[in-house]
């Protein structure tokens, strides 16, 4: 049932936008020189997630700060200077996020890399 809400609802945002497109072509307005139109294919960005007609992913922006922040806690953690509890609480946050996205992969081998610094992780 949830599914089928869903799809409605991404139909009807889809309607509603090809009428916005043909309500400013019909007046025969122009947009602001920074604007421009973008295919639905092409996904909307929003709040950190790139969502598309039936699914949704993490921004790669997302994978790359994770990544970043992951070669610094190896790093930190060889110079013996990681905050272990502060770097768990990152990383729950992040994989809480991840989570509502279809994002299992990066999910599963970001897991992997931190399960690597820390040993065996509770409750992550």
């Amino acid at each position: 049932p949830d599914k089928y809400k869903k799809e409605k609802k991404v139909r009807i945002y889809k309607s509603i936008l090809d009428s916005y497109k043909n309500i400013i072509d019909e007046l025969k307005l122009e947009l602001n020189s920074k604007s421009r139109y973008y295919p639905s294919e092409m996904g909307v960005n929003f709040c950190g997630y790139r969502i598309y007609d039936g699914y949704r992913l993490i921004r790669n922006s997302s994978k790359r700060k994770i990544k970043k922040r992951i070669k610094k806690w190896k790093k930190d953690k060889n110079m013996g200077c990681l905050d272990m509890k502060k770097m768990i609480l990152s990383f729950n946050s992040w994989s809480s996020h991840v989570r509502w996205a279809n994002s299992y992969h990066i999910y599963k081998k970001m897991y992997g890399e931190v399960e690597d610094i820390v040993g065996n992780i509770k409750n992550v």
